[in-house]
C-alpha cells in the first residue's frame, strides 16, 4: 500500500484521539504515516508530536464553521502530497477509508451480478466533501475497469458466490478494495444513463426465477 493519511478534527475528543493515535502506530509500522489534524486544539496534541508516523496541523485554532473549512483545506494539502490513501476516524473511533490518490480522487464502483460484472460508475465528490456518495453530492462518471478492478472481481468471485450474493456493489479507490456493498449500492440507473446493462431488470429477472423455483 501507498503513503496512509490519517484524519481526525482536531485532538479534543479523548476516546476519538486515542483511537486514532493507536491506530496510527500501527498503521506506521508497516506503511509511510501522516496522522493529518484539521485543527491543532486539545490536549492530545504532545503525544501526537511523538509520533512513529509524520504529523500535519492544517490550522492551529478553529473558528467559525470550522467542519465546512476543513474540508477545503484538506483537499488543498493532499495535492500537494504523495498519492496515497485517507483515512478518517469517526465518532466512534472507527476507520473510514476516503479516496486521497492524488489528493481525493474518485471511487469507483464495480457492480457484480450473479458471478459477472454487470457495470462500473466512478464517484467524484463535490468540491466541499471528502464523501464520493452520490446522496451527498457526489457525480457518477462513465469508466472502464482496468486489469486491477478485474482481478479483484476474480478473486471476490468465489467467496460472494459461497454466500449467495447474486448483486454486489464493490467500491475500490485506486488498485484497492474499500468496501463491499451487499444491501443496496446505489448507481445502477447511471450505469444504464452511460449505455451500459439495465441492471435493475436483471436483479428483478433473478428474483423472480428464484421464487418461481422455490
Amino acid at each position: 500500500m501507498d503513503r496512509i493519511y490519517l484524519y481526525i478534527h482536531d485532538f479534543r475528543s479523548s476516546g476519538v484521539v486515542r483511537n486514532a493515535l493507536s491506530y496510527a502506530r500501527r498503521l506506521a509500522s508497516e506503511h509511510p504515516t501522516t496522522l493529518i489534524a484539521g485543527y491543532g486544539d486539545g490536549f492530545f496534541r504532545a503525544e501526537a508530536e511523538r509520533g512513529p508516523f509524520s504529523l500535519a496541523i492544517l490550522s492551529e485554532q478553529q473558528r467559525r464553521s470550522p467542519r465546512r473549512a476543513a474540508i477545503p483545506r484538506l483537499r488543498r494539502w493532499l495535492r500537494t502530497q504523495p498519492a496515497g490513501v485517507l483515512m478518517s476516524m469517526g465518532v466512534h473511533g472507527h476507520p473510514t477509508v476516503f479516496p486521497a490518490v492524488q489528493g481525493l480522487a474518485h471511487v469507483r464502483r464495480i457492480y457484480r451480478f450473479s458471478n459477472e460484472v454487470a457495470g462500473a460508475i466512478n464517484r467524484v465528490p463535490a468540491a466541499n466533501e471528502t464523501r464520493s456518495n452520490l446522496h451527498v453530492g457526489g457525480t457518477a462518471k462513465p469508466t472502464k475497469l482496468t486489469a486491477c478492478d478485474q482481478e479483484i472481481c476474480e478473486r471476490l468471485g468465489p467467496e460472494l458466490k459461497k454466500r449467495g450474493l447474486i448483486f454486489t456493489g464493490i467500491d475500490v479507490i485506486g488498485p484497492y478494495l474499500t468496501e463491499i456493498n451487499v444491501t443496496s449500492p446505489t448507481g445502477i440507473r447511471q450505469v444504464k444513463d452511460f449505455g451500459g446493462a439495465d441492471v435493475a431488470a436483471l436483479i428483478w429477472d433473478a428474483i423472480e426465477e428464484k421464487v418461481g423455483k422455490s
